[in-house]
């Protein structure tokens, strides 16, 4: 088993996305990329309206989240409360990266886990050569 990734990058979706959309919607780069970086995504803090590209790919996975509200809100108001979502965000990513590892992985599941997760319903990217190469190198060794 190799070290986790040292650097993480924290994932922000655009208006009427959310973090598992996002995720979904970056599973390549997720992929190609999960050896140098740890992925974090996560919700805006206020509830909107689906955005572009949203529908109908992901019709039925309401609620959908913004970053600002238009409506009488200052752009303090809207700071104040992207930084308190982004700073829990950040505090639930700390601590279940502490929990990670405390607990001990059972031998037969370490393969199983990916700096990037995604949902089992969703057919991974087809892989390029290069990645075909090492998934078969990562296999003879296994």
């Amino acid at each position: 088993m190799h070290a986790s990734p040292s650097k993480a990058l924290f994932c922000f979706h655009g208006t009427g996305s959310k973090g598992a959309i996002f995720n979904v919607q970056m599973a390549r780069i997720c992929f190609l990329l999960r050896n140098e970086f740890e992925f974090i995504f996560f919700d805006a803090p206020m509830e909107c309206a689906a955005g572009p590209g949203v529908l109908p790919m992901f019709a039925g996975h309401e609620p959908y989240y913004c970053w600002f509200s238009g409506a009488g809100t200052t752009i303090d108001d809207s700071m104040e409360t992207i930084n308190a979502a982004v700073k829990d965000a950040v505090d639930k990513w700390q601590a279940n990266k502490i929990n990670r590892r405390r607990t001990p992985i059972p031998r037969k599941n370490r393969h199983a886990i990916r700096a990037c997760s995604m949902p089992s319903t969703v057919p991974p990217a087809p892989l390029d050569a290069a990645d075909k190469a090492e998934k078969t190198a990562t296999i003879a060794v296994a």
